[in-house]
């Protein structure tokens, strides 16, 4: 039956994935991107320095409204009332008390969710948030997404089952929601300016890179350095630690195409692109390549490809797997098509 049918399948999975050769070539490269390092030197225009020199006009703000719509939207709104035990301290054995008196309060509402009439038999006072979305701060609870999302996924007069979060735990009840809906220009113009103002300043930012980018190229191509060059433009050059690719870049964040730039172009060689990060665009130079240690390499690279042919098997394994189940589902549909039944 079933299990039979699993391990054939199983099976032909396995003999499918046998195939896969990993060379040595192939976990040197894999070694290298993980463990390579690079120092680089960076020149970078802030989006945010280039604010001031922004405006835009009513019209602007309405038409990058139009065009951007479904990114303004009204979020789901929610006004609930809540009882509360809130946990005295953080030894385990109170918490426990607590989770279970707040159990047991809720077998109250198994048939009537009058959160008023429980509140009062356990001498609880039912409190109301007042309404709120998913990303404002609750009112006398503060941002606690596991206390909104409940109440947001509870029908308007619907009791929740009991909640933990890190201060105590809750019943909550949903009094009214207002689903999340489109919004209009006059209830988000500030949002809307202010978003078109970021993107205008980006394009500036990135106009100001290129030029810089060409200035300084010309300069190097006269032999001078990125420093001088840099300086003459009144520009000043920051150097960054030696990092990976993927890593986290003092000053620049996990900047992946930073990283990528800084490792494709030659020691001493400029970016050919004014390079994207995410507080602008900078111009990068490559400073050295920091190679892998040979010793370590020969230490770890068994564990390396063996790690890498499991992954390649399974990625192969789904391939062909998926592959099967297409040409299963275009035979059968084809074997309706062609009016035979199975």
């Amino acid at each position: 039956g079933q299990v039979k049918e699993d391990l054939t399948i199983d099976k032909l999975i396995e003999k499918h994935s046998d195939d896969v050769k990993i060379t040595g070539d192939d976990v040197l490269n894999e070694y290298k991107f993980l463990n390579e390092k690079v120092k680089a030197d960076y020149v970078l225009f802030k989006t945010a320095d280039c604010l001031p020199q922004v405006t835009v006009t009513e019209d602007e703000i309405k038409a990058y409204f139009e065009k951007n719509k479904t990114a303004f939207k009204i979020p789901a709104q929610v006004n609930a009332e809540y009882i509360t035990k809130p946990f005295p301290d953080d030894k385990e054995e109170t918490k426990q008390k607590v989770r279970k008196e707040m159990k047991d309060i809720s077998y109250e509402f198994a048939a009537d969710t009058d959160l008023a009439a429980a509140a009062k038999k356990f001498s609880l006072t039912v409190k109301e948030t007042g309404p709120f979305n998913r990303e404002t701060n609750i009112p006398g609870i503060g941002y606690d997404l596991k206390f909104a999302d409940t109440a947001l996924s509870l029908a308007a007069g619907q009791v929740s089952s009991p909640i933990e979060t890190k201060t105590g735990v809750y019943i909550i009840k949903t009094k009214e929601k207002k689903p999340e809906r489109q919004a209009a220009l006059a209830e988000v113009r500030d949002a809307a300016e202010k978003a078109l103002k970021a993107e205008k300043a980006d394009a500036v930012a990135k106009a100001k890179a290129l030029e810089a980018l060409k200035a300084i190229k010309a300069g190097l191509e006269k032999k001078g350095s990125f420093e001088a060059a840099a300086k003459e433009l009144s520009l000043s050059v920051k150097k960054t630690d030696a990092f990976a690719r993927g890593q986290y870049i003092e000053g620049l964040g996990i900047a992946p195409e930073f990283a990528e730039a800084a490792f494709s172009v030659k020691q001493g060689e400029v970016s050919g692109d004014a390079v994207k990060v995410h507080d602008g665009y900078t111009i990068v130079k490559q400073d050295s390549i920091i190679p892998i240690d040979d010793k370590k390499y020969q230490e770890e690279k068994d564990r390396l490809k063996k790690r890498l042919t499991e992954q390649k098997k399974y990625f192969a394994s789904i391939t062909w797997f998926n592959e099967l189940r297409k040409k299963a589902d275009l035979q059968n549909n084809l074997d309706k098509a062609g009016g035979r039944s199975r």
